[in-house]
């Protein structure tokens, strides 16, 4: 299994950890930030991620939710969602602090780890 993670620097300390976790289960990790290489087009690098991955994780922060790319990454996987020629994938919205959430984005349920964290993963 495969999961793009779509975050910000300032929220890389919560992407690292979750990336450890989650490789500790097998799953392998595609950071948006981390994994796009210098001189690549970030948006079809970002869109080839996505594309070859099996879950489309959003980390939102403050941070991020005021980034216009946010949407666009968002809106990547919502398309291929919707698309008959590419595999589902699924969304995983994880809500890293509170904070003013997108119209696009009001009717999704998220992961709160708001509160701590590292509490209540396993």
């Amino acid at each position: 299994m495969r999961l793009f993670i779509s975050y910000t620097r300032s929220d890389a300390n919560f992407v690292d950890w979750l990336a450890t976790k989650l490789e500790s289960y097998g799953v392998d990790i595609w950071r948006d930030l981390k994994d796009i290489s210098v001189g690549d087009s970030i948006t079809n690098s970002i869109a080839d991620g996505i594309d070859q991955s099996d879950y489309f994780c959003l980390v939102l922060s403050k941070a991020s939710i005021s980034k216009p790319w946010v949407l666009r990454e968002y809106q990547t996987a919502l398309n291929r969602q919707l698309s008959s020629a590419g595999k589902a994938i699924g969304v995983l919205p994880l809500l890293l602090e509170k904070c003013d959430i997108p119209e696009l984005l009001i009717d999704i349920q998220y992961a709160d780890f708001s509160v701590d964290y590292t509490k209540g993963f396993d």
